[in-house]
């Protein structure tokens, strides 16, 4: 199996920086702990502890091959308290967070790896009054949907309710958006008949790092959210 370094640095409200690093095996969850060569920081210990009563506010997680699928902030109960931003080693820096967090006994740091070619698109999705993680594996020139990384549910039923003001995605390049039959947004589509929101897929590649992008929308229960490429 294949394996990459993470990486990952936070900044606080106080002015601290905090680093984490970690050897993450393709295609498993990582629970990313603290570290990083010659930091100022224990190492192996969980996000939540090393950072128990400090005001988060900036971030990102790095990946030495390809941008993570997905990132994010996994609470003492198992809940996605936000997802986080996520870029390719030396192409990528530090966004703000979705909102300020305050580390907590418990919290930890979730991430899952796929090799520059793979093929797994990730999702996070972000609103004041919720937040989950989301993936979907294409099939070639098909629409593919994703589902929650916690629950296997759609995203309607995933977070019914939810206004969701923040969107990220994460793609390697196993794919090709500019095939025939491909389409280059990520879209949720209500049962109606009519497209809630969009926002582009992104590799990390060409810039720094895979952006959250603002959207607006509160999700319904029977809404799903697709992706059409070509692998």
């Amino acid at each position: 199996m294949t394996t990459q370094f993470v990486s990952a640095i936070f900044e606080t409200s106080d002015g601290r920086t905090l680093t984490f690093n970690d050897t993450a095996t393709d295609g498993t969850v990582l629970t990313l702990q603290s570290g990083g060569a010659n930091q100022n920081i224990a190492s192996d210990v969980n996000f939540g502890q090393i950072g128990a009563g400090l005001t988060f506010v900036k971030g990102v997680v790095v990946g030495s091959v390809a941008a993570p699928v997905y990132a994010y902030i996994e609470s003492q109960g198992g809940k996605v308290l936000q997802p986080l931003p996520v870029g390719l080693q030396g192409q990528a820096e530090m966004q703000k967070l979705c909102a300020n967090i305050r580390g907590q006994t418990g919290m930890t740091i979730k991430v899952l790896t796929q090799v520059a070619a793979g093929t797994v698109a990730g999702v996070g999705l972000y609103g004041p009054n919720g937040a989950d993680v989301f993936t979907a594996s294409y099939s070639s020139g098909n629409s593919s949907a994703f589902s929650s990384v916690l629950t296997g549910l759609p995203v309607g039923q995933a977070m019914a309710g939810v206004r969701a003001n923040k969107a990220i995605c994460s793609i390697a390049n196993g794919f090709a958006y500019t095939a025939a039959g491909a389409f280059p947004f990520v879209t949720i589509l209500a049962s109606e008949g009519f497209t809630k929101a969009a926002f582009s897929p992104q590799n990390g590649i060409a810039g720094l790092g895979v952006k959250f992008q603002d959207i607006n929308c509160t999700i319904q229960q029977n809404d799903t959210m697709n992706t059409t490429g070509a692998a």
